[in-house]
């Protein structure tokens, strides 16, 4: 397998050299899903997170912005460790706007509830009236 340098990947990713890109893609998926996986994700989390850091770092590189002072195995691991801390954090606040919204709907369904039964308790109550008065 070759090995190529920091400006050569960079090259490859302005040129979406398909070669770089699934030696990218070989290189480094398998350390991306350890790091996915460990942290509460899957291997399609793993895949769907380095495709996203390679899209956000080929926009760089066609904007002449991608300038590594790093090796690039280290900076898209920092990339893809960064990019999955703020999905993490995101799922979670979905979740909790999900409970949220449970929450509330358990709280308005035991209102209608214990509404409802006293309505019905009254309805008993009222009827018995009703009989007695009969």
């Amino acid at each position: 397998m070759p090995q190529y340098s920091t400006e050569e990947i960079i090259q490859g990713l302005k040129e979406k050299n398909k070669e770089k890109l699934l030696w990218i893609n070989r290189h480094h998926l398998p350390q991306i899903t350890r790091m996915v996986t460990a942290n509460s994700g899957t291997a399609a989390d793993a895949k769907d997170l380095l495709q996203n850091a390679l899209i956000s770092l080929w926009r760089k590189a066609q904007n002449d912005q991608l300038v590594l002072y790093t090796d690039f195995s280290y900076f898209l691991n920092m990339i893809c460790h960064r990019l999955w801390m703020r999905m993490l954090r995101d799922r979670k606040r979905e979740q909790d706007g999900e409970l949220r919204i449970l929450f509330r709907i358990y709280q308005d369904l035991e209102i209608a509830l214990n509404r409802s039964d006293e309505l019905e308790i009254r309805n008993i109550f009222n009827s018995r009236k009703r009989r007695k008065a009969e």
